[in-house]
Order: C-alpha cells, then structure tokens, then sequence
C-alpha cells in the first residue's frame, strides 16, 4: 500500500472514530441529564438550556393534553445526524395555568430566539430522551381554546356542545375539559342520596378560571349548570 492511501486510511478511520464519539458523548450527555432530571424538575427551562450548551435545540413540537408537551429536536456534530435526537418535556401546569398560553401548538417550528425567550422561563415536570426517533403528532382537534375572563363563555357554549362526550368516561375526562379551557375546581359539595345514605346523587362543583371567575356546574347523571353567582 502507498503512503498517500496509507495517509487515506489512517484519515478515515479517524473520522469514523471522531464520529462514533461524538454520538455516543451526546446520547451520554442527553441519557445523564435523564436520569438526573430530579436536578430539573421544578426548575425552568433555562437551567437545562444552559446545561446543554452545544447541544441548542434546532427543532420543537408543542402539543397540550391538560398538560403541555413539547419535543425538542436536537442536532450531533455531524450534519447528517441532525436532529437525530429528541427531547420530550412536560411541562409544569401550575405555570401555565396563571400566567401563560403557549401559542404555535401541533406545529413544527424553529427553536429561534423568540422561542427561547418564550420557553425559558416555563417550569419542567418530566424529561424524556429518545434516539433516532421522528416526531410524534398528537393533534388537539380545534387547537387551543381562546382566553375569555367570564369562564360561562365556556360553560354555556363549548360545555353544553361536548358534555355528551363526557358521559360514561373517567372522571378525568371532565378535569381535562376544565383544565384545557384554563378553569379548575376550587370546591366540591356531594349531595347525599335521599334514598340511600352511601350513595352520593349529585355532586356542585364551584369552579375558578385564571381571571379568579368563578362558576357552578352540577353533575348528577349529567352536566348541567347552576345561575351565573
């Protein structure tokens, strides 16, 4: 073998080698800030940004299912393994539910400055880490509902529409329904059945949204609402 192919070979390898690092020292970077993520959770994003360093998001999906969820796509050393690696956090509700809607949701977009400054401040619940893993789209059917301080925009409107799709579910159902349109149960009142002392036939809910709005929603069999109070 020549010199010069010698010199080839030798480059090759070196780049093969460099490569091969490179990925393995991102996934152990991603993998050690997953399995340490308790340093993270309560925090905001910020402090997880900073700890990624060279590894800045390229890419985000958003989607919300009563809690936020954003994947974060993120690139290796080599072009070709761009945004091989993925990120998935949910994000901490109590946030959000006072101060923020986060908006360009079950989209595809560039994480540019203007995300980050969106991003940096909302607080992590969970962090998950995936390789080689393409998008996962969970479409919200309608997208995020539109803020409204009186919350019987929503009751009278959305709630009479969809409470159908309610019956027969999981409680939860319900909480999620609250939660999407910013509401959340401030107190609970169960109605003892007259007829049966362990049975409960009713149940008020007083409800709260983030303008501190209340309302009442009677559940019994069904949904209904009580007189605006």
């Amino acid at each position: 073998m020549s010199p010069y192919l010698k010199i080839l070979c030798v480059l090759f390898g070196f780049m093969l080698f460099y490569k091969a690092n490179a990925q393995l020292d991102t996934l152990q970077i991603l993998k050690k800030i997953e399995a340490n993520q308790k340093h993270y959770r309560g925090k905001p994003f910020s402090k997880l940004l900073k700890d990624l360093k060279k590894l800045y998001p390229e890419k985000y999906y958003t989607t919300y299912r009563c809690l936020y969820q954003t994947q974060f796509f993120l690139p290796t050393h080599e072009n070709k393994d761009k945004n091989k690696y993925k990120m998935t956090i949910t994000w901490d509700y109590s946030m959000l539910y006072k101060t923020e809607i986060l908006e360009n949701t079950d989209r595809l977009n560039g994480f540019d400055k203007g995300a980050e400054m969106t991003y940096k401040t909302i607080i992590i619940k969970n962090i998950k880490i995936s390789y080689n893993e393409g998008l996962y789209v969970m479409s919200c059917g309608g997208g995020t509902p539109k803020k409204y301080k009186n919350p019987y925009v929503y009751l009278n409107g959305d709630l009479e529409r969809e409470k159908g799709l309610m019956y027969g579910e999981p409680f939860h159902y319900f909480i999620c329904w609250l939660q999407r349109h910013y509401m959340r149960i401030l107190k609970v009142e169960n109605i003892i059945d007259k007829n049966n002392p362990n049975k409960i036939s009713e149940s008020i809910f007083r409800i709260k949204n983030s303008f501190d709005k209340t309302a009442k929603v009677v559940v019994n069999g069904s949904i209904h609402l009580l007189e605006n109070k």
